[in-house]
């Protein structure tokens, strides 16, 4: 108990606000107990009509007396006036009538200034805005509240923060609430007569939200959601919007699921942006949804985007706009039982002409394949295997262009006076492997396809004398000729293992076009005549190339 020091009346409670002292209160103004409290006290109001403008200054609750914060039309107390919200300040509000008086009801405009309000009834005069939110920290939040308007009344103006809405009833309303930065939540809720436009970054989420009808009220003429900014998003909704559109996109997206739209308008769904929907159903006389980019969401078994769109996409999109946690993520997850049932994989298909499918076969190893046919559909066991990773991160390409050829028979007396030997030209060579199957062995590999081919080749060359003075090795391809060598091979071939041999090897990363070929040559020069042979053994003399990028 407290004592009212003017009167010795006594209070039940430290901080009570009547119309006169008389009535067991300590202040008969809101504001006059906001001053004397201390932080995180609160505040009860005994019914009656308080015209003040409040200046929230410190974190407070505001509290209707005695009624278990359930808002009475007869006994609950009237706040007429402006609650300002400082800068780091939370304000609550239990139970109360709040009321304009030619200005706003709560103003959240300060750096992290929030309201939250449960259990009340606000009143809203024509032309004004109810709630208003001006910074990315600040937030509005109502809970169980019910709130009408008159005229071109305004539930809320957003230019920055969150509003948010949960088993709330709105009605009457005139005029487009609006949000700029950040988000609009609707949940549980009915809002009936004005809806919400977003611009710059503002989106709303609405779900299990009944717009446009109620048992006393029937639809009005409105578009609910009128999409200019970021991208809405709407669960388990009804819209009925009468002879208007139920939702307008004019930019960005919304994404709805599960959603009655009800309109005889000609398009229950318009404009300029992206609709991303699934299992909608019409109530109204019109179905038709013409906004420009239309994109199905699939949920359920074995569900298919439409057939023909002429000039459009049929486009699956998962999507999570959330910029602030690591662990918001978008994904499409293919699943199969176990590792004795079928195959999760994709499949990509151009008619019935050819198909590519990206996928695990779990009859080999649970390999991830790319695979490819001439047909409808592929999987990753049936078609031509084109890429494969092991469980263990080891990755082939069957049908990669790559190759290995070797000279298995000497050809004599080729070079030594100037004479260029192309490998090849004489003996054939012998395909260790050629995958692709793009080599011939008269020494030539031609490029299936225009990339970067990493290219080698190796002479060994016998019977060199001391008067071959100069050696120089090409590997040619259409576009250029990369020169290897520059050496005397008779100095050279002095001071090698075996006397009378020199060895010559060049690599190149070289680009190719498709159809451009690859040979190998060596001229060897000084000598008296064209003595020089190949000396292959054990694969030494060789040319091989792979498609590297």
């Amino acid at each position: 108990m407290t004592v009212n020091t003017s009167d010795n009346r006594y209070g039940t409670a430290q901080l009570i606000v009547a119309p006169t002292i008389a009535e067991g209160a300590n202040y008969t103004t809101i504001q006059a107990a906001i001053t004397a409290a201390a932080a995180n006290s609160t505040i009860f109001v005994r019914p009656g009509t308080y015209t003040e403008n409040l200046s929230i200054t410190k974190n407070v609750n505001i509290v209707a007396y005695g009624q278990a914060y359930k808002v009475d039309a007869n006994i609950s107390p009237i706040i007429k006036g402006k609650l300002t919200v400082s800068a780091g300040i939370v304000l609550k509000v239990f139970g109360c009538d709040l009321q304009t008086n030619a200005g706003n009801i709560v103003d959240c405009s300060a750096i992290g200034a929030i309201a939250i309000l449960s259990d009340c009834r606000c009143t809203i005069e024509t032309a004004i805005t109810a709630f208003v939110i001006g910074d990315s920290t600040s937030s509005i939040t109502l809970n169980n509240c019910y709130g009408s308007g008159t005229g071109t009344a305004k539930l809320f103006a957003a230019t920055a923060g969150n509003f948010r809405a949960a088993y709330c009833f709105f009605e009457d309303l005139g005029a487009d609430s609006t949000i700029d930065t950040n988000r609009c939540t609707f949940q549980y809720c009915t809002v009936i007569g004005a809806g919400v436009t977003t611009s710059g970054s503002g989106f709303v989420v609405a779900e299990y939200v009944n717009f446009g009808a109620s048992t006393n009220n029937p639809a009005t003429n409105t578009t609910y959601i009128t999409n200019n900014g970021g991208s809405s998003r709407i669960e388990h909704c009804r819209f009925n919007s009468g002879t208007a559109s139920c939702i307008v996109i004019t930019s960005n997206q919304v994404s709805c699921r599960h959603t009655t739209l009800s309109s005889s308008n000609i398009a229950v769904v318009s404009g300029a942006g992206t609709f991303i929907y699934a299992n909608l159903s019409f109530e109204g006389t019109s179905s038709a949804i013409t906004a420009t980019t239309q994109t199905i969401n699939i949920e359920g078994p074995s569900k298919s985007i439409g057939s023909a769109n002429i000039g459009g996409s049929n486009t699956l999109t998962t999507t999570n706009t959330d910029n602030t946690s690591t662990s918001s993520n978008a994904a499409l997850n293919v699943t199969v039982g176990g590792t004795s049932g079928g195959d999760p994989y994709t499949n990509y298909a151009i008619g019935s002409t050819i198909s590519y499918c990206l996928g695990i076969d779990n009859t080999d190893s649970d390999s991830l394949k790319l695979n490819t046919i001439a047909a409808a559909l592929a999987t990753p066991s049936t078609g031509t295997n084109l890429w494969k990773m092991t469980s263990a991160g080891e990755v082939t390409m069957p049908l990669q262009p790559a190759f290995l050829a070797t000279l298995g028979t000497a050809d004599l007396n080729v070079t030594g006076n100037g004479a260029t030997y192309t490998l090849g030209s004489g003996n054939a060579l012998t395909e260790i492997f050629d995958q692709n199957s793009d080599f011939v062995t008269t020494g030539t590999f031609t490029a299936p396809v225009t990339g970067r081919y990493s290219l080698a080749s190796n002479f060994v060359m016998g019977d060199i004398t001391a008067a071959m003075t100069f050696q120089g090795m090409n590997i040619t391809t259409s576009n250029r000729t990369y020169q290897f060598g520059f050496q005397n091979d008779g100095t050279v071939q002095t001071v090698a293992v075996v006397p009378g041999i020199i060895s010559t090897h060049g690599s190149v990363l070289a680009d190719m076009d498709a159809g451009d070929t690859f040979t190998t040559s060596i001229a060897i020069s000084g000598g008296v005549g064209n003595t020089a042979d190949s000396s292959p053994s054990s694969a030494r003399i060789f040319m091989s190339g792979f498609l590297a990028c």
